[in-house]
């Protein structure tokens, strides 16, 4: 006779196996949890994120209804049904979830949340907006307000958006609301205030990212001096750090950011003079040269990168910087082994 717990074996059996992205074996492991306990809701939701991961949509969807139909009021199987329709495709279907546990769940934040950033996805901003507004009344916390302010954003409302974002300040220090409230201090032209932002965001969540849109603003403010003793400064510090090629990359992303790619070249192959051991900068080098239109440039560099280091061949078929200017090259796709159909 099968112990009453049965199930919780080939749950721990399904966890190892995903831990080890052995998708296969955890799926089997999950459904002999669902047989053992049919009711079990943890394995069914198990079952269907697995599915998810390797996208067979259909049994990770029949997964999540049953979760649905076990517990008609589990927030997650509503969730991750819909997560697996827009994935999918199958967007009406999506949106139809999302509706539908809103009116099941009215008191529920996540489902106003839920709907609203999925029409933000959809570019529906208006509709999202109203879902979103719920969802802060009901939980003022920074998921909602970062969400909402994305909407204002989008419909150009940058004032209320910002007062959204300041709000989400109160939370604590988050690199992401320095650059978001940055970017929308820039768009009202508030430049000073937006600089000031990027500043304290450096000193509260240091962030190359905050520094380089310090410096991008500076630059195209005509602020170079100003621009060039942040560069200097950032050569010194991190010749101390942990990254010490991070003076070069700044100075150089910044250059790209304002399409002087040949100045960004120049900077990354003095940065190689110095750190000859380091193949980022091939790949960032390759990455100039599609920006400018050189590919043949662009595949030597390229190449030469993943040599250095392997893991760079992944990186090259989903960089967008490349594939725009790569992306129907016979050559660039054989280096990276890309199939012309996934691109």
């Amino acid at each position: 006779m099968a112990s009453k717990d049965q199930h919780l074996g080939w749950l721990k059996k399904g966890d190892t196996a995903l831990e080890w992205k052995q998708y296969k074996q955890a799926i089997a492991a999950y459904e002999k949890a669902t047989k053992a306990k049919s009711n079990c809701v943890e394995a069914w939701t198990k079952l269907g994120r697995a599915c998810m991961d390797i996208e067979e949509f259909d049994r990770a969807i029949a997964a999540f209804d049953k979760v649905i139909k076990l517990e008609p009021d589990n927030f997650d199987g509503y969730f991750y049904k819909a997560a697996v329709q827009e994935e999918a495709g199958q967007i009406d279907a999506a949106e139809a979830t999302h509706r539908q546990v809103v009116e099941i769940l009215d008191d529920h934040p996540g489902c106003y949340f839920s709907l609203g950033t999925f029409l933000n996805r959809q570019k529906r901003y208006e509709e999202a907006l109203e879902f979103l507004t719920q969802a802060v009344e009901m939980a003022p916390n920074p998921m909602n307000l970062t969400a909402r302010s994305f909407s204002l954003e989008s419909l150009e409302r940058y004032e209320e958006a910002l007062s959204d974002l300041n709000r989400v300040d109160s939370y604590g220090a988050f690199y992401m609301v320095y650059h978001s409230r940055g970017q929308l201090l820039e768009k009202l032209k508030r430049y000073d205030e937006a600089l000031e932002v990027y500043k304290e965001g450096m000193e509260q969540d240091p962030i190359p990212l905050l520094l380089l849109d310090q410096t991008y603003l500076l630059e195209t403010l005509g602020r170079t001096e100003e621009a060039e003793a942040i560069y200097a400064d950032e050569m010194e510090n991190s010749k101390e750090g942990e990254f010490p090629e991070l003076g070069y990359n700044i100075r150089a992303q910044t250059k790209q950011r304002l399409e002087l790619y040949d100045e960004a070249i120049a900077i990354y192959e003095e940065g190689l003079q110095e750190y000859p051991d380091n193949p980022g900068f091939l790949y960032d080098i390759a990455i100039c040269y599609s920006q400018k239109g050189d590919a043949d440039q662009a595949l030597q560099t390229l190449k030469k990168a993943i040599a250095g280091n392997e893991d760079m061949r992944e990186w090259a078929k989903e960089e967008p910087l490349l594939l725009k200017g790569l992306k129907d090259n016979d050559v660039f796709e054989q280096l990276v082994g890309l199939d012309r159909e996934s691109v």
